[in-house]
């Protein structure tokens, strides 16, 4: 560790034992304050569910100036886990503060119009990211596809 470069892992707790609503408020505040002046190498999130509290967290993890940013759910054999939360403007300013983004969660307010401008800045190099991994839900893929590249699929 060294440079103010840090890598951190934060894991949710399990229903036995879970984070008490000050103890998230006081977590986003930390997050904020961390990343406002920190590079961060890499976060990794395993996310259980979301409801409220998580939702604010990813929210300040999202804002982070990071090489690598990772959320996957915890179980992924078991159920696809919705984030509504990222959406256009959220899109961007994480286009603009990591590389390497990777979201093993669904990414339902995300539109083809959305990955299309996405896809330009990086072609242009006018962000930071220049991996960017997420899932989508059903039929946004080929909708990307055809409004990126003109390519259609017989159904």
């Amino acid at each position: 560790i060294g440079n103010n470069s840090y890598g951190f892992l934060v894991t949710p707790s399990d229903r036995s034992s879970p984070l008490r609503s000050r103890d998230h408020s006081q977590l986003e505040q930390k997050l904020r304050r961390i990343a406002l002046n920190t590079h961060v190498d890499k976060i990794s999130n395993e996310v259980n569910t979301l409801y409220q509290a998580v939702d604010r967290v990813i929210d300040e993890l999202l804002k982070f100036n990071a090489d690598n940013i990772c959320l996957v759910p915890k179980y992924l054999w078991r159920k696809l886990i919705n984030l509504p939360l990222l959406d256009h403007s959220r899109l961007f300013s994480l286009a603009q503060n990591v590389k390497d983004v990777s979201i093993g969660l669904i990414c339902t307010s995300l539109t083809a119009q959305d990955f299309c401008a996405l896809r330009k800045e990086m072609i242009d190099r006018s962000c930071e990211v220049e991996k960017f991994t997420v899932l989508v839900p059903h039929g946004l893929d080929k909708a990307v596809l055809d409004a990126s590249f003109g390519v259609t699929f017989d159904d």
